[in-house]
């Protein structure tokens, strides 16, 4: 949905169809390589005992 403002003041509504997940994939430009799966668990993992080292 998109909401547009009209100069008299009215809110316009526009329903557009939504897309599928999988055909937004290489919608935008990547920044970095992805460093794999198995890195990324790794650094979640080491995040999240960081995380709870601190409130303990």
């Amino acid at each position: 949905m998109v909401f547009k403002s009209t100069e008299n003041g009215h809110v316009l509504l526009e329903l557009r169809k939504q897309k599928r997940l999988t055909k937004l994939a290489g919608a935008l430009k990547a920044t970095q390589p992805f460093p794999g799966v198995e890195a990324e668990e790794e650094e979640t993992r080491r995040l999240w005992t960081e995380a709870r080292q601190h409130k303990a």
